[in-house]
């Protein structure tokens, strides 16, 4: 088979595919790392098959067929593409860089006061105490946000704000004794202190709820409402997790919930339809309610690993992006493949996909700050 002298020349018209196109910057890359001026004709052409037999997964004849023309015409080509359009840049191509890229080590959340004021979570130690208006916020030794308030100090609702960033998680406690999580990239609106019989929060994002069964005087219990842009949830005392992203899903871990297909906002119209009820081990999305086995693979990211078990490649990049803060776009080819196992989620980003190149047929490379996830080459 003969190697593929015009790749050069394809590559600077355009004309490359995506995968070439990669290889080819790749070679150039370490071409010039070890110095272009410094390689003798044959080491040139070893590399230039090296680089053929990436590309087509053939043998190829021995270098000695070659003549030092083609070569030299080669050479010429992809100096003169070096040249022309700087092909170099290293903002441009970064094939090592996935190594740079960490699992988060922080919360990488706020928390936003009623007067707009901001606090890292990052630099609030535990033991730590924040003064605000009339109510104090201390960080416990698990990571949640702790409010005292002084009861009756007056009638009016103050709200705070919890935000996630990418690779975020946050925890806090409501007034009532309800425990939130917040995923990344999410937004919770709650009241420092719940006001008469209303229990109600805010939910832009994902969080899973631990809420508490608080009774009247009647022995009657109060609901609790989740309220969301296009989705709202009336709880009576359960354990679930609200997915208020795109992929609107409600998955029920113990009790009873009802599900509104309307959005709401706090303080907003009590009188909507809650129509679909859920039971424990149930899950709802886009209008449906199924039986699910494994309930808790929704709360993955709350302990600590992505949960790969029937995910597809196109799920795992979006979990992966919202994570890592890079964008992965994933080959149209690839997107409904099926994967299994589990990944903890504090393994830095090329490690992950390694680890999942090992059962998968994947090839992953970075590019633009942008991660891309192709159907690898079985003939290399």
């Amino acid at each position: 088979m003969k190697i593929d002298n015009d790749i050069l020349k394809r590559y600077a018209e355009g004309k490359c595919s995506s995968r070439e196109k990669a290889l080819v910057e790749q070679w150039f890359d370490q071409y010039q790392r070890e110095g272009a001026g410094e390689v003798s004709g044959e080491k040139f052409l070893e590399r230039l098959t090296s680089l053929d037999r990436r590309i087509h997964g053939v043998k190829v004849r021995s270098l000695s067929y070659w003549k030092w023309g083609a070569a030299a015409a080669v050479l010429l080509v992809g100096m003169l593409t070096m040249l022309k359009f700087n092909f170099f840049r290293s903002e441009e191509v970064q094939f090592f860089a996935l190594e740079e890229i960490k699992a988060p080590l922080s919360s990488n959340a706020i928390v936003v006061l009623e007067d707009d004021t901001e606090y890292s979570l990052d630099s609030i130690r535990v033991g730590d105490t924040l003064s605000a208006k009339g109510y104090l916020i201390t960080k416990l030794a698990t990571g949640e946000l702790h409010y005292i308030t002084h009861a009756g100090d007056t009638d009016a609702v103050v709200y705070n704000t919890l935000r996630t960033k990418s690779g975020g998680i946050a925890f806090v406690k409501l007034s009532d004794g309800s425990l939130v999580w917040l995923n990344a990239n999410s937004e919770l609106v709650y009241p420092i202190d719940f006001k008469g019989k209303e229990r109600e929060v805010q939910l832009k994002g994902e969080g899973y709820f631990e809420v508490a069964k608080v009774n009247t005087d009647a022995g009657q219990r109060e609901p609790f409402y989740v309220r969301g842009d296009e989705q709202s949830i009336k709880v009576l005392g359960t354990r679930f997790n609200a997915n208020f992203t795109d992929e609107h899903i409600t998955a029920l871990l113990e009790g009873h919930v009802a599900i509104a297909d309307e959005g709401t906002s706090v303080g907003g119209p009590k009188d909507i339809q809650y129509a679909t009820q859920l039971k424990a081990n149930q899950l709802y999305q886009h209008g449906k309610v199924r039986t699910v086995d494994h309930i808790e693979k929704y709360i993955d990211w709350k302990e600590g690993y992505f949960d790969l078990n029937g995910l597809t490649l196109y799920d795992l990049a979006t979990k992966l992006s919202n994570w890592y803060g890079v964008e992965i776009t994933v080959d149209s080819g690839l997107e409904g493949h099926r994967l299994f196992g589990g990944i903890n989620r504090n393994k830095d980003l090329k490690e992950l996909l390694e680890l999942v190149a090992q059962t998968s047929p994947i090839e992953f490379y970075l590019k633009n700050n942008k991660v891309y996830i192709n159907k690898a080459n079985t003939n290399k």
